[in-house]
């Protein structure tokens, strides 16, 4: 038999005959599956190849579009699609280019009208294009061709439900017009062919299940499928485990508690926590003066209490003046402490909370935040808020994009995605707010690794989080190309810029640039900044920046019901004091643009010396880039000594105050304007306990003070001393601590 012409599947009316449909997606033989529905009644009919056009454009990868034929030998569905064929040659490019999308209503000299998206001149995407004789096509468009899940409609009602390829009905799906309209018009077409696919998927799904059943009693259908259910309920929980803490994790997170108990377990973790027990109690009751544990039965006179200030102020004060500590004290100048002091104590007492009642207090807010926005070179949308530290501005910014997530895109199992050298606050925030912290690996300089960090990301992920620099080891993520995959998976970017905010902006003019990092780069939506580090300001000033109002609305908290009236708050606190506030404004009023370039000057210029000076010295090297004001070193592997022990001699021979970080092993020196000043020294001192600790190996004990927590650390599991360890360290901070007796935590 020969094979029927295209135009010979069609009556004169353009219905289409019976004609078996034996061609997939990709041309293989498929079953004949079709629907024809008119008047609202579906009547089920064998598949109906409406058309085997050639493309508007020529072929698959032609290029150049061709006009339509007299129609002789194409379908009468196809025609429709091809009558504006010529014309679409000479369209303008919509929205200024060929690869730049709009959408836009457009009439053709034929009188069809198309109303959706495009692409440079051509359909493309989701769009609605109807003929004068009623005709009409509801779907996806892909290069002026009809491609994807779409409806056509003939003047005589006759219409036609499926996905679409090239303009040939490839499986056509038994739903009303009405319902993909509904998808199509209102959803975004990958959702929209996902529901109508679903539906497909409805009659097999159905003979299945009644194949399965066939047979048997209610109570045996009744046990198969709560057994189902169970089943699907076990395997959801499984890839809920394997997308976030892992097996691993989890069955050490649920056998942890047994083995705890054990009593060869309680023995050793005993015995760790009385070695480290010994010093945090000597340490912490060091230097207790005049303790009181009752209120005075009468109050003490002005200069008794003046008097013990003072001395107390001494004590505190000698610990950090000769300038051998990392952090903490930024500035450590006299002078300007007193200046600040004096500003602060005029709005000590004045609380934000009531704006109203401080006007000029509330103007030095706003003020402060937008000078820190205009650094970082925000836009007239940035916006920010005054917080009382960079843990809160962290906090702050990761409510606001867990609840932007859950807003906007329906996520309610939130994660987000940092390098594990990110700042702890980060995992609070994740403990606060019920958001998964997902933990990206570094590369070789201590930076995110970009892959990895991509791979994590998933649908329920709201934001990504880059340093600049990160606390431990000084490294710069390379903040651009991860502004370039939040914007590709359309997720936040946090940049925590806490430990080098005052520095960061002000490098490229004191001749030490780094690539952008700030509101430039596409892609950051928020921003954290502290300038009671190197702002010097007093401590309890901080900055959380966004990149529009819209996502720092996420970040309000608002109670319209309460019993006392609608409360509403911007950041974590309710009260909080005025004075950082306008000291904080008055310290930055105060250095300027070209005081801050000045310190930064100093600062970066020292730790890149120290940087340089320990590669000099054997034994030991630099860890990461130590690109802005933190050094970190570590020990050359078979040295056959620790970090650690060179940090305790530095400490009990020369006086050195150093921060001890692990995984990685090393220590670090954070550099203020004080420490600048004794670079020189430093590297000094450094070399001389190298040295030490090398000479004294015989002796394993003798430098190894500082270690404690760690060296425990390291010969327990994390989860045997994270509530110990972290209770003795806390519990000695906030406790008075009596020398004679033991402390647990």
């Amino acid at each position: 038999m020969r094979p029927r012409s295209r135009k010979e599947q069609y009556d004169t009316s353009g219905a289409p005959q019976v004609e078996p449909l034996n061609r997939g997606f990709d041309g293989a033989d498929a079953a004949p599956s079709s629907v024809r529905l008119k008047d609202g009644d579906q009547k089920q009919a064998v598949a109906s190849s409406l058309s085997e056009a050639k493309d508007l454009r020529g072929s698959d990868a032609g290029d150049t579009p061709v006009a339509a034929d007299d129609g002789t030998s194409e379908s009468l569905a196809a025609n429709y699609f091809l009558k504006e064929a010529g014309e679409l040659q000479n369209l303008q490019h919509f929205g200024g280019g060929p690869l730049v999308r709009a959408r836009k209503r457009h009439v053709f000299k034929t009188g069809a009208v198309y109303d959706g998206q495009w692409l440079g001149n051509a359909r493309d995407g989701l769009g609605k294009q109807t003929w004068p004789d009623g005709a009409e096509y509801i779907g996806e468009w892909k290069n002026n061709v009809v491609t994807g899940m779409g409806s056509f409609a003939h003047g005589d009602g006759d219409r036609y439900i499926g996905m679409w390829r090239k303009r040939l009905l490839v499986l056509a799906v038994s739903v009303p017009p009405t319902l993909i309209t509904l998808l199509l018009e209102d959803k975004p077409p990958k959702k929209a062919g996902s529901a109508i696919m679903i539906l497909t998927l409805e009659r097999p799904l159905r003979n299945a299940l009644n194949q399965w059943f066939r047979g048997m009693e209610p109570y045996e259908i009744l046990r198969r499928s709560a057994l189902l259910a169970l089943a699907v309920k076990l395997l959801a929980r499984l890839r809920w485990i394997m997308r976030h803490e892992g097996l691993k994790a989890f069955f050490l997170d649920l056998v942890m508690p047994y083995l705890k108990k054990l009593p060869m377990v309680q023995a050793k973790l005993q015995k760790e926590m009385l070695k480290t027990q010994t010093d945090m109690r000597a340490a912490f009751s060091k230097d207790l003066t005049d303790p009181r544990m009752h209120l005075p039965g009468k109050g003490i006179p002005d200069q008794e209490i003046l008097t013990l200030i003072e001395q107390r102020k001494q004590l505190d004060t000698t610990r950090w003046t000769c300038g051998k500590i990392t952090g903490a004290v930024y500035h450590g100048g006299q002078e300007h402490y007193d200046f600040i002091g004096k500003v602060f104590s005029k709005w000590a007492f004045c609380n934000p909370l009531h704006p109203d009642l401080h006007p000029s207090l509330r103007q030095m807010d706003a003020e402060v935040v937008r000078m820190v926005i205009n650094m970082y070179n925000g836009g007239e949308d940035a916006c920010g808020a005054f917080t009382t530290g960079g843990t809160e501005s962290i906090l702050m910014a990761m409510k606001a994009h867990r609840d932007w997530g859950a807003a906007e895109k329906g996520i309610r199992e939130p994660n987000i995605v940092v390098c594990n050298t990110a700042h702890a606050a980060f995992d609070k925030a994740g403990k606060y707010f019920k958001i998964f912290v997902k933990k990206a690996r570094t590369d070789k300089d201590m930076a995110v690794d970009l892959k990895h960090l991509e791979q994590l990301i998933d649908s329920n992920t709201v934001a990504i989080v880059g340093s600049c620099c990160q606390y431990a080891h000084g490294t710069v993520d390379p903040i651009e190309s991860m502004g370039k995959i939040a914007k590709k998976h359309n997720v936040g970017l946090h940049v925590d810029c806490c430990l080098g905010g005052f520095l960061v902006p002000f490098m490229e003019k004191a001749g030490y640039p780094l690539p952008p990092f700030d509101f430039r780069v596409p892609g950051v939506t928020s921003i954290s900044c502290d300038p009671h580090k190197y702002g010097f300001a007093p401590k309890g000033s901080s900055v959380v920046m966004f990149s529009s109002r819209e996502l720092r609305h996420h970040m309000y908290c608002y109670l319209t019901d309460w019993s006392g009236g609608i409360y509403a708050t911007p950041t974590m606190t309710g009260s909080r004091p005025g004075g950082p506030v306008a000291a904080t404004w008055a310290a930055m009023c105060r250095f300027g643009v070209e005081g801050y370039v000045e310190t930064t000057r100093q600062i970066v210029g020292a730790a890149r010396q120290i940087a340089e000076g320990i590669k000099k010295i054997p034994g030991i090297h630099v860890v990461g880039r130590a690109e802005v004001c933190v050094v970190a070193f570590d020990t050359d592997a078979g040295a056959g000594f620790s970090c650690y022990a060179v940090a305790d001699c530095l400490k009990q021979q020369s006086g050195w105050e150093l921060a001890t970080c692990q995984n990685p092993a090393c220590v670090h020196l954070a550099v203020t304007l004080l420490t600048a000043k004794n670079a020189k020294q430093f590297l000094i001192d450094l070399e001389a306990a190298v040295q030490a600790v090398q000479e004294a190996r015989g002796d394993p004990d003798k430098f190894k003070k500082t270690a404690g927590m760690y060296g425990m650390a390291a010969t327990l599991p994390a989860a045997f001393i994270e509530d110990a360890a972290g209770g003795l360290q806390l519990r000695g901070g906030l406790e008075l601590i009596n020398p004679t007796k033991r402390f647990m935590g």
